[in-house]
């Protein structure tokens, strides 16, 4: 299986988003009927994320985003919102743990846990944030002995950022593309 840990502002929304917003409803889409969660959706920038699942072979998404709070950290809310906003259907895998390390800890702590249950190939990780990246010196900032390094490789994880201010572009969804399909 392939995995995309997805965050969502930044992502899936962007700076122009928001702008747009107040002017025109059509970009507003709240998909949970749920004061504490008015989430706001760009429906052309999740149209890339489902563009990706769509062509990369038996690839679900993790959701990284802080927006799993907002959600009371359940996975049938979670699981309900994301299939209302109109995502792939049957995409959903899960969530990460909220453990307020770095998000990047968060991720390859999901890894450890699930990583030979569903037995990953590869994994995209899919955010604006750096610390969602997966550190170039993985010894430096773990240890040279951490457990995080073996993780992180033996999963072929990548990191791909994208801007607050455009969400995911053209470019970086072809990138991703390529990653997932390179031996």
């Amino acid at each position: 299986m392939n995995i995309i840990f997805l965050d969502m502002d930044g992502v899936i929304n962007s700076a122009e988003t928001f702008k747009h917003a107040k002017r025109n409803e059509l970009f507003k889409e709240k998909c949970l009927e749920d004061r504490q969660a008015p989430f706001l959706i760009d429906p052309i920038l999740r149209d890339k994320i489902n563009e990706i699942l769509k062509t990369v072979k038996d690839c679900k998404v993790v959701w990284s985003s802080t927006w799993r709070m907002g959600l009371r950290d359940s996975k049938i809310l979670i699981e309900g919102f994301y299939n209302k906003c109109g995502f792939e259907k049957n995409s959903f895998l899960s969530y990460t743990p909220i453990t307020y390390k770095f998000r990047c800890m968060e991720i390859l702590d999901w890894l450890k846990i699930f990583g030979e249950k569903y037995n990953i190939e590869k994994c995209a990780i899919i955010d604006d944030d750096d610390d969602a990246g997966i550190p170039k010196n993985l010894e430096k900032e773990f240890g040279k002995n951490s457990p995080y390094i073996e993780i992180a490789k033996k999963y072929n994880t990548k990191f791909f950022q994208t801007s607050f201010k455009t969400g995911i572009t053209d470019e970086i969804k072809n990138k991703i593309l390529v990653y997932f399909q390179e031996d």
